[in-house]
């Protein structure tokens, strides 16, 4: 008797990823955590956001976007040394020169303010 032909079977398809809900154990991402700081200082909730934009930076230390936020935040809050500190890493990363101008010129401004 003739066979049948073999035929093979359908690939099993394993389901879609689906992103797991956030827990209390679960640590926001860098992406997250800069996105809540703006809703925070949105809000006037400038000092909240400072820890997120920590929390951002130790994420990933080679962006120089928490140190522009924080530049633009702590001075705000007072925190003139603290703002100095992050508009000099700011300069430091980055990455395009058409910034320069304006980053000196707060960190003139900060430093005419700590030491008048």
């Amino acid at each position: 008797p003739p066979r049948a032909p073999a035929t093979r079977p359908e690939p099993r398809r394993r389901p879609d990823p689906v992103a797991a809900p956030a827990t209390a154990d679960s640590q926001p991402t860098y992406q997250e955590l800069m996105s809540k700081s703006l809703q925070l200082i949105a809000q006037g909730r400038r000092e909240e956001s400072v820890g997120l934009l920590l929390k951002a930076h130790r994420l990933d230390p080679q962006s120089h976007v928490p140190h522009q936020r924080l530049c633009a935040v702590l001075p705000a809050l007072g925190r003139t040394v603290d703002a100095l500190t992050h508009c000099k890493l700011w300069r430091a990363k980055e990455p395009n020169p058409a910034y320069r101008p304006r980053i000196e010129s707060l960190i003139q401004q900060l430093e005419a303010e700590i030491n008048p």
